[in-house]
């Protein structure tokens, strides 16, 4: 198709031939208020790939989860370097001024690793970054480069042990072995009606005493006034 970066939609994709073809529009993430135009491609016994561009036709989105095993790398580092090396290929944001998170690895149903770099301001994350999945291959299955503008406080009030003590409350969780909390910015759908809204939260991860492995509680408190928006209990 005339216009667009045909070779960096390849290399998006991992394949040395592809056609596209449009296959229509989709909100960008919410509170960016960007729409990226889609195009989709067959990928010779790989099956269907897709490809999402802005306005400026950057690549900001690819979906090929056909394309690999989704168990993840064998290191942390080699996911690193594959993810590195695929934002150069695709025109991708310089990672300067970002903050590479610690890689979320699979699990036993199979998921890839998610290379993440993030921008903070100060000690919260805010919603502006690029993700790589990276599949057990070395293949890049999933990418995501979004920039969103800050529309809420960043300065919480409600501490880290009251959000932790609120869903312990709320969850009716006993003695905690370890607590994880983490400050950023999410844009949430609390009502679940399709309609999102700017969040300061803490991230909040529960081990219970006795219990290894896993945390045994994850939820999400609004920073700014110490309501649970969501939480769930993950051991008996």
């Amino acid at each position: 198709m005339r216009g667009l970066p045909a070779e960096t939609m390849r290399a998006a994709i991992g394949a040395t031939e592809a056609d596209f073809s449009a296959a229509g529009t989709h909100a960008g993430p919410p509170g960016s208020g960007e729409t990226w135009n889609v195009y989709e491609a067959e990928v010779s016994g790989r099956g269907t790939a897709w490809v999402y561009l802005d306005k400026d036709k950057r690549v900001r989105r690819v979906d090929n989860f056909s394309a690999a095993p989704l168990q993840p790398p064998e290191s942390e580092d080699k996911a690193v370097t594959v993810a590195g090396d695929y934002l150069t290929k695709v025109g991708g944001p310089s990672t300067d001024g970002l903050t590479l998170r610690p890689t979320a690895g699979g699990d036993s149903k199979g998921r890839p690793a998610a290379v993440v770099w993030q921008k903070r301001q100060g000690r919260v994350w805010v919603p502006s970054g690029v993700t790589v999945q990276v599949a057990r291959d070395g293949t890049v299955v999933g990418y995501q480069w979004i920039q969103v503008p800050v529309t809420v406080s960043l300065e919480p009030k409600v501490t880290a042990a009251k959000a932790a003590a609120s869903v312990c409350r709320d969850l009716k969780l006993g003695d905690i072995g370890k607590k994880s909390t983490i400050l950023e910015v999410l844009e949430i759908d609390p009502e679940g009606d399709g309609t999102t809204t700017q969040y300061l939260v803490w991230n909040v991860a529960l081990s219970l005493t006795g219990y290894s492995g896993p945390p045994g509680a994850l939820a999400v408190v609004d920073a700014l006034t110490g309501r649970v928006l969501a939480a769930e209990r993950l051991v008996p």
